[in-house]
Parts: C-alpha cells; sequence; structure tokens
C-alpha cells in the first residue's frame, strides 16, 4: 500500500507549462493567455486517496483581462493510469461521474437554488475538466479563503443541523429533477460496496470486531446477534445499493461518500462555522436517501447528539426536503415522513456495516499505527483490526450505545 501511496503522490509528466496554459486559456476565454510560472505539489496526505491522484497547483498568469500577472490557486484529480500491478485500483466510472457532476449536475442544482433566491453554494469552482491527456478534473483551491477539512464530528448541534438541511435540500433537487424528467440518474449505479476486494474487507473487519467484542463487558447479550448478522452482511449491504422501483418509489441522488474529509468548512474568527463546501462526487449512486442520511448521522453528529436528537435530525430533514421541492414547484404529493423512516429502517443493516466496518477509519492516525508496528491491509484486514478496535478512544461505547436500537429495529 505505501507503494500506491507515494504512486499517487506523484504528478504526472503532462502537468507541465504547455497544459496549465490551456487551463487558463480556457478558464480566461483569452486564446493570448500566458503561464509564467506554476508549481504543482501532493494535494493530500498519503493514504487518503486509492482512486485518484490529487495536487494543489498554483499558477501564475498574464491575460488580457489583467494589468498585473495573477495567481490561480487550484486544486487537481487525475484519473492515474495504474501499472499492472495495481490494476485493481483503475476505475473509469468514478471520474467520469464526477466530471459528470461538475459540469452538468451541480449546476443544475445550483440554477435551481438560484431560482428561488437562495444563496447556498454547494461546492468549490470548476476551473477546467478535460479527457486528454487524461481524465482530470481542475477546482478552484478554497483552502486560502479559510476553507478546510476537519478532523471529527461538530460538536455544536447547530453546524449539524445546518449539514443536514443542506443535504435534504440537495436530494430534494435530484428528486425534483428526477421526477420532473429534467435530468435521469439512472446511469449513477456504481458502487464500491459490491467490489469483491470491499467484500472480503468487511467481512474480515466485522469478523474481528465480533472476536474483540466476546471480550468486552457489556456486549454479552448482542454477540448472538452480531454473530448472526455476519452470516449474510455481504447480501444485505449489496440490496441497500439497488435503486427502489414502483410507480412511487423514494430516490435521488446520494453523495455516497458523505464524510468528514469530503466536507470544507470555513469558520469565523470566533470558531462559529460560517459556511460549507461538499467535495468529491465520484460515488454518486441514484437510490435510497437512507445511504446518505446514515453517513451524515455518523460523521456529521457526535455520538451524545446523536443518542439524544436523532429523531429530530431526521424530522429536520424531511421538513427541509418537502419544503424545498415546494419552492421548486413541485406539484404532486412528496415522500412523507414515514416513508422516509421506513428507508432508514428497511436499509438499517448499511448502518451497522458503516458504524463498524467504516466509520472507525475516519479516526485513525495510520502514522501513529506505524509507529505502534500496527499494520493495515486492506486485502488482509483482520489482524491489524483487531488491535485497532481496542485503542480507538471510545469506539466500542459508541457502539455499545447503538446496539440496543440495533436489535429493537431488527437491523441485527
Amino acid at each position: 500500500m505505501e507503494q500506491l501511496a507515494v504512486f499517487l503522490q506523484t504528478p504526472p509528466s503532462w502537468l507541465d507549462q504547455s497544459f496549465f496554459e490551456k487551463v487558463i486559456k480556457k478558464h480566461e476565454n483569452d486564446p493570448d493567455g500566458q503561464v509564467i510560472d506554476f508549481k504543482v505539489v501532493p494535494g493530500s496526505q498519503i493514504g487518503d486517496n486509492f482512486a485518484s491522484a490529487v495536487f494543489r497547483c498554483s499558477i501564475t498568469y498574464k491575460s488580457k483581462y489583467t494589468k498585473e500577472p495573477k495567481v490561480l490557486s487550484t486544486f487537481i484529480k487525475v484519473q492515474p493510469q495504474f501499472p499492472p500491478e495495481m490494476s485493481h485500483f483503475q476505475n473509469v466510472t468514478l471520474f467520469t461521474n464526477e466530471i459528470e457532476m461538475f459540469s452538468k449536475v451541480l449546476p443544475e442544482i445550483q440554477s435551481l437554488w438560484t431560482s428561488i433566491n437562495d444563496k447556498d453554494i454547494l461546492c468549490p469552482q470548476l476551473i477546467y475538466q478535460s479527457t486528454d491527456p487524461a481524465l482530470v478534473l481542475i477546482l478552484k483551491d478554497v483552502s486560502g479563503d479559510g476553507f478546510a477539512i476537519t478532523q471529527k464530528p461538530p460538536e455544536d448541534y447547530e453546524v449539524s443541523k445546518r449539514i443536514f438541511r443542506r443535504l435534504a435540500k440537495y436530494h430534494a433537487s435530484t428528486f425534483f429533477l428526477a421526477n420532473e424528467k429534467k435530468y435521469n440518474f439512472e446511469h449513477f449505479n456504481f458502487t464500491m460496496i459490491k467490489n469483491p476486494m470491499m467484500h472480503g474487507m468487511f467481512s474480515q473487519i466485522f469478523n474481528a470486531f465480533c472476536e474483540n467484542a466476546k471480550a468486552w463487558d457489556g456486549f454479552e447479550k448482542f454477540i448472538p446477534h452480531l454473530e448472526n448478522f455476519k452470516k449474510d452482511l455481504i447480501e444485505k449491504t449489496g440490496k441497500v445499493f439497488t435503486a427502489n422501483t414502483g410507480e412511487f418509489s423514494f430516490n435521488i441522488l446520494n453523495h455516497a461518500d458523505f464524510h468528514l474529509k469530503n466536507i470544507l468548512f470555513k469558520n469565523k474568527s470566533d470558531g462559529s462555522m460560517e459556511d460549507f463546501y461538499i467535495i468529491d462526487y465520484q460515488l454518486c449512486f441514484y437510490g435510497t436517501p437512507a445511504i446518505d442520511l446514515i453517513y451524515a448521522l455518523y460523521y456529521f453528529v457526535t455520538p451524545q447528539n446523536r443518542l439524544k436528537y436523532r429523531a429530530e435530525l431526521i424530522a429536520l430533514y424531511y421538513e427541509e426536503f418537502a419544503d424545498s421541492l415546494k419552492k421548486f414547484g413541485y406539484l404532486k404529493a412528496p415522500p412523507s415522513l414515514i416513508d422516509l423512516q421506513v428507508e432508514l429502517l428497511r436499509n438499517g443493516s448499511f448502518e451497522v456495516v458503516l458504524a463498524i466496518c467504516m466509520s472507525i477509519f475516519f479516526f485513525i492516525d495510520f502514522g501513529k499505527l506505524r509507529e505502534m508496528g500496527i499494520d493495515f491491509i486492506p486485502s488482509a484486514p483482520g489482524e491489524g483490526m483487531k488491535k485497532i478496535f481496542n485503542i480507538v478512544a471510545g469506539f466500542k461505547d459508541n457502539i455499545l450505545q447503538e446496539l440496543p436500537r440495533w436489535c429493537y429495529n431488527g437491523f441485527i
């Protein structure tokens, strides 16, 4: 995995002056635009990305619209051409999805918001996209404007509420576009969840969790439920990532990777949140809204607030969803709050998998793991995870507080 990480941190040779002049000429709409200088550096930490090569580039340029040279700070995502020994990481769908999102879908949604005088902005500005010499997407680097990733769920419940409202508005937008026949999202049907490598990883991680749980106080009565869930974990999770069918099916375009590293926050001088952007639309999936809602409940709400305000957050999400549809001019009856609750119940198996097999990775410092001599190998994670489950602060207590509800709702 270290070889892969180093590979993804190495800029391709075609990110050169000639390429960046194409970018500037298109961005400035000036065929005579000139690049004076540029600097490309890795745009993510080692281990953060396995499907994209990510870089930051500062471009100094001149155009007919500027008297003095200007600097454009950019964030670049490149579809790598993996060598044969890493070919299982090659996936063009992820990139074509994101290019379509930034070039077509997100502008449609932003236009819809503008039409109702909504000032929220979903994502950073698209600067350039191309399929030549490789699939590449260039966005404005907003770190200079004060936007940054946070490392843990917001403690402030009001911040969580703002995230749920914007997610609801985004979902309502895609529901409106789909049901008014303005955009067909059905081809957004790819998911890494159904990848055989992910199947093996989830199964081994869940098994490691069960083995550890047998030695933890308070877990005794839940072990039979967890062991039973383990038998068809993969089948249950796969069903979640299948679009609903039928005349009144409840589908929206999920972000489907809605976690801490995919939201950029900007804070005010007093530390309170001013605004946020949602990034990384490679895994967008057309299906049940339960997918993104479950992500949001675990990544953008503290365990304490999730336990206290879960029902309120779901109701708040629904209120914003229905209200947005009304503002967009949707004249049919929207799905009901009961319909939404049914989706969350019907797809509760994904909550179990996300909470146990996925959420833990966003609270792990892989650098510290290496220092402690703990190896995490995605293709064989079992032994490493047995140690990790015991050292991530608060993890088992957070799961223990959810287990009764999972049992009572029939998730496990």
